[in-house]
């Protein structure tokens, strides 16, 4: 790739970024600090701060966008499968969905794959809401963890 053509796009790289971080109150850039706030670090404060106003549905886990892409899934599923599920890799009893709002990933990604799975997230309504939006695959959910 000639130097110009990846200049090009490196520019456009950022210019993009930068429009989505004016545009899209999904995309933060919060500064990792070790300073506590209530008895939190910064950070998890400032996150549970965002996601208070967030509604716990399929548009605000997306940021408005509703339509999940089989592309996305089906390259979630084609990645998990180099880890899991052969000889010399990781079994499928169980699996942990870290910050998993209401369980998207779980539901199209994990549940499929693995026999059972535990979620955690740091908003309880995420949680709630992921027991309805689970419905039928919820039952192979082992624990919620807030």
């Amino acid at each position: 790739m000639s130097f110009i053509l990846h200049k090009a796009i490196q520019i456009d790289f950022f210019q993009s970024y930068l429009y989505l971080l004016e545009k899209l109150s999904l995309v933060k850039l919060y500064a990792l600090t070790s300073k506590v706030i209530n008895g939190e670090m910064q950070f998890y404060a400032r996150a549970k701060h965002f996601y208070r106003d967030v509604p716990a549905t399929e548009e605000g886990m997306m940021g408005d966008y509703i339509e999940l892409s089989n592309i996305d899934i089906e390259s979630s599923r084609e990645f998990l499968r180099k880890f899991v599920g052969g000889p010399g890799k990781a079994g499928t009893d169980c699996a942990l969905d870290c910050g998993s709002g209401i369980g998207q990933v779980s539901k199209h990604v994990f549940l499929p794959v693995f026999k059972s799975v535990d979620l955690v997230d740091m908003m309880e309504n995420f949680l709630d809401a992921a027991q309805n939006y689970l419905q039928r695959e919820g039952d192979e959910v082992e624990m919620y963890y807030c």
